[in-house]
Order: C-alpha cells, then structure tokens, then sequence
C-alpha cells in the first residue's frame, strides 16, 4: 500500500512537472515569438529611419545646392547691375559731352557767316538714309541703322563737316551744318572720308560704316543742338 501511494505521488509529481515545463515551453516559445516580432519591427524601423535620414541628407543637400545657386544668381545679378549702372553712367557722360560739344558747334554756326540757310527745315519727310538697312530706336536720342561693314556713308544733304574725328560712345564721327539751325550726325563709323571745314553735296560719301566693335551707322538729326527723330525726316 505504501509501494502504491508513492507510485501515485511520484505520478502526480511527474504530471505536475510536465505540465509545468509544458508551460514553461509554451511562454518561452511565446516571448520568442514576441522578440522576433519586436526585432522585425524594430528592422522594420531602423530601415525606415535610415531612409528617412536619406531623404532628409538628400533634401539638405538639394536645399545646400539651391542656396549656393541663389548665392551665384545674386553674385551674378550684382554684377550685372553694377555692369548696367556703369554703362548707363558712361551713356549719361556721352551725352553730355555730345550735347556740350552741339551747343558750341551751334554757337559757332550762329557766329559765322560761311553758311547759310539752305531750306534744310523744308525736306522733313524727303531725305534719304545715310546708308541701306535696319532702322533701330537707340537708347541715344538718335537711330542705329543696321547695315553691312564697309557700306558708304552718304550726307543726307549739302552742307559744311564742322566734326570728323574720334568721340567716345559714338566712335569715328562725323558731323554736318545745314543751316538754319540744323545739323545731321554720323557716328560709329569705321572710316571717315572727309575733314572738318570741308563743303559736302547731298548723296556724297563721307565715311565707310561699321567699326571694331559692331557694324551699322549711329545717325541724328538736330535743330539748335535739339534733336529730332530721323524716322520723321527720311523717306520710308
């Protein structure tokens, strides 16, 4: 009988120990079931955290190089102001010089009895161009007439060369009086093919247009140092 209780205990023992480590089996089984989920997730954020660093690197980057563009488009465009604010002084100082130097040749011409009025005011609207080509506005108070290199320069009417040399902002230039207060004006020529004081016909050649630095011919008409526009005194 005792040989029996101790059968039985040892029985139960050993169902209580199975049970046990079944359990035990089951939990562990459980948590690593759980640790690898956890593990994957925690791949799962590492990975999405590594591409989230990538784009932000990549944005900071993208950001670091539109920065440094803008930097260059702002360099760039300070120069160009300075470059156009450089130019349109030396515009302002051309024009000045060019409008000093009309007023002491119209003084000169009321002063002097060499020319005469030659009825210049009554060809508005009938000249011919200095040269073939192009009429462009200027940003000068005259027209540029886009024409071959080396094409003749011709007087748009009979007159005295009162200016045939070298200005700056209008190259080789040349300048007629026609009288009563006008004057016709020929600049940025490559060669001049007369001399100051020098009487001229209508038609007749007095430069060859075009110089080193573009090809076409500057060209002004002025009344008392005013100016005028071409467009309204040439033919069309």
């Amino acid at each position: 009988a005792a040989s029996t209780g101790q059968y039985l205990r040892n029985q139960q023992y050993f169902s209580d120990y199975l049970r046990a480590r079944q359990a035990l089996v089951a939990k562990l089984s459980e948590e690593s079931n759980e640790l690898r989920r956890l593990r994957a997730e925690l791949d799962r954020e590492t990975e999405r955290l590594a591409g989230l660093k990538q784009a932000v690197e990549s944005k900071r980057q993208q950001l670091a190089l539109s920065r440094q563009r803008q930097r260059r488009a702002l360099a760039a465009l300070t120069t160009q102001q300075t470059r156009d604010q450089e130019k349109v002084g030396e515009l302002v100082r051309n024009r000045q010089a060019l409008r000093k130097l009309m007023e002491q040749l119209r003084y000169q011409s009321e002063h002097s009895a060499v020319l005469k009025d030659t009825g210049f005011g009554r060809l508005k609207g009938k000249l011919g161009w200095p040269v073939q080509g192009k009429v462009r506005k200027s940003r000068l108070p005259g027209v540029t007439i886009e024409t071959a290199a080396n094409a003749p320069v011709r007087a748009v009417a009979g007159g005295r060369v009162v200016f045939a040399d070298e200005m700056r902002g209008f190259g080789r230039l040349v300048i007629i009086d026609h009288g009563g207060g006008y004057m016709s004006l020929y600049g940025q020529n490559r060669r001049l093919a007369v001399k100051e004081g020098e009487e001229v016909v209508p038609g007749a050649v007095i430069a060859t247009s075009g110089n080193a630095s573009q090809t076409g011919v500057y060209f002004e008409i002025r009344h008392k140092a005013a100016p005028l526009d071409p467009r309204q005194w040439c033919k069309r």
